[in-house]
């Protein structure tokens, strides 16, 4: 597509010169320098595509004014056998020199409904050996919010999200390939929902589709039964191919393969198969009268306390 030729041409931030923008520069509320605009394709609101420049905090400018302006401790350090490991058993090398300090990187993809009941799709990062890694607020770094009703789409493919992914690409070897402020990054974990993952990788298997795994042959159905957990399982004999319509762009990743997609709890457990397996526990409590005069609703209500305090727990941990 002609249009695509000039996907990805940067430039600076439009907001320097803007007077709210500047004064919370001013205030310390705001970093300096930080945003750049992205040429990529969006659909308007007719359905016609076109180029239209988009705000990205690109991994290595946020990296940068982090450590500028004295906020190390949230990255933290790869330790030496945090990247024995990541060499050895997903053949991620560490960058720079053994005496250089440098961090795992992890691209993380959602989708979800952030302002107005509008859905958006959040791309952000953050560094693996942060201590903060769990504390959202101080580890989680956005670069870019997309509303999935302006993709660009051609056939299965995202023409939007890729061609973001091809300047995050860019950005992230970049921070592999030259220090920042003294700390090389590395891309180590990429993770996400589902759709995400599909279309990140611009996947023929899907969730929608009856083989639905993109590292096996298991499906859906009796054809090759994902059920099926003997060891002659057929789904475990070869895995598919090329399960993706096109290379995506993360596949231009300094040391990327398949190994780096990894499991996102928040979706695989605590949205799956751990929220199952609590609902499974309460129905058999209140199909066995485990205790008297049980119906749905007091069942709820007796244990509602219980949950809410669990969680104030987890929260607070």
């Amino acid at each position: 597509m002609a249009i695509l030729d000039h996907v990805g041409q940067l430039r600076s931030s439009s907001l320097k010169d803007d007077p709210a923008y500047a004064g919370l520069v001013r205030a310390n509320l705001a970093f300096g320098n930080v945003i750049s605009h992205c040429e990529i394709p969006i659909c308007d609101f007719e359905g016609h595509i076109g180029l239209q420049p988009w705000p990205l905090i690109l991994p290595h400018d946020m990296a940068r004014v982090l450590l500028q302006n004295g906020h190390r401790k949230y990255l933290g350090a790869g330790t030496a056998a945090f990247w024995r490991n990541m060499s050895c058993h997903f053949g991620v090398e560490k960058p720079g020199t053994e005496k250089d300090e440098a961090i795992g990187l992890q691209l993380y993809g959602d989708e979800g409904e952030i302002f107005k009941g509008i859905q958006y799709m959040a791309l952000h990062w953050s560094s693996e050996n942060s201590p903060y890694f769990t504390d959202a607020r101080r580890a989680k770094y956005l670069i870019a919010l997309i509303p999935v009703s302006r993709y660009a789409m051609h056939g299965k493919i995202n023409l939007t999200l890729e061609s973001i992914m091809a300047v995050v690409v860019r950005s992230c070897n970049l921070w592999f390939h030259q220090d920042v402020c003294g700390l090389y990054g590395a891309v180590t974990t990429l993770k996400g929902d589902w759709k995400f993952l599909t279309q990140v990788l611009c996947l023929k298997r899907t969730p929608n589709t009856d083989a639905f795994c993109f590292l096996c042959m298991g499906t859906k159905s009796l054809a090759v039964p994902a059920t099926d957990l003997s060891q002659s399982a057929e789904w475990k004999v070869q895995v598919p191919a090329k399960p993706w319509h096109q290379d995506p762009e993360v596949f231009h990743l300094e040391n990327f393969s398949l190994g780096l997609v990894g499991i996102d709890v928040l979706h695989c457990f605590h949205l799956g198969i751990g929220r199952d397996v609590v609902a499974s526990c309460l129905v058999i409590l209140l199909r066995t009268h485990a205790f008297a005069g049980s119906t749905a609703p007091w069942l709820i209500k007796l244990f509602d306390p219980y949950f809410q305090s669990m969680y104030m727990f987890a929260i607070n941990f």
